[in-house]
């Protein structure tokens, strides 16, 4: 059963689905996809009114990578039939990294309440911007929960469309990453040089 959360988005085009059950009968899965910062691995699924709901989203250009990848996405989704393709992985990855593509995508996360909570909260931070832990905690009304926040930052299984890596220490220093602490400063270098190019271009 899928239901929408209720929460606001950020982006108007991304759009967060919840999915309770753990019983999805086919997954398409793409590898060795190119973005700005390097090659990507993307999987999703087909609802039942033909959408595409991306459930996992991740960098994965050292081959270690790519194998924890693989073994998160078999967790987050057993008994599940993987199909490659990826033909229709690039062109995902090309409409998930292009800023004038306003079509709507539907992401499907799949956590607790309390991680969906932060990974929906994560959307509403700024391209281009990052915010320290304890901010994020405050967003969600809870200070006093950095520890959990950070956790639940660190279990996101869909990376850059939900920006965990927007979320950085309160001293500036870009700490651990899921993929790899270069690929986030890689992320929230790009993301800087977009939107100050986009800026520029506005004057």
């Amino acid at each position: 059963m899928l239901a929408n959360l209720s929460l606001k988005e950020r982006e108007p085009n991304l759009v967060l689905i919840s999915g309770k059950s753990k019983n999805f009968s086919e997954v398409f899965v793409g590898t060795n996809c190119n973005s700005p910062v390097g090659k990507c691995f993307i999987a999703w699924t087909i609802s039942d009114n033909s959408r595409v709901l991306i459930c996992f989203l991740a960098f994965t250009e050292d081959t270690t990578n790519l194998i924890t990848a693989n073994s998160a996405l078999k967790k987050l989704l057993p008994d599940t039939c993987f199909k490659e393709s990826n033909k229709e992985a690039v062109k995902l990855i090309s409409k998930i990294f292009d800023k004038k593509d306003k079509t709507q995508i539907h992401l499907l996360i799949k956590g607790t309440e309390f991680q969906e909570k932060i990974w929906h909260a994560l959307t509403e931070i700024d391209f281009g911007t990052a915010i320290c832990y304890e901010e994020l905690a405050k967003r969600i009304g809870n200070k006093n929960s950095t520890r959990a926040v950070a956790s639940a930052v660190a279990r996101n299984n869909i990376s850059y469309l939900i920006p965990c890596h927007r979320v950085i220490r309160k001293s500036g220093e870009i700490n651990k990453y899921r993929w790899g602490q270069e690929i986030k400063k890689k992320l929230l270098d790009w993301e800087s040089k977009a939107e100050k190019k986009k800026k520029f271009l506005q004057k």
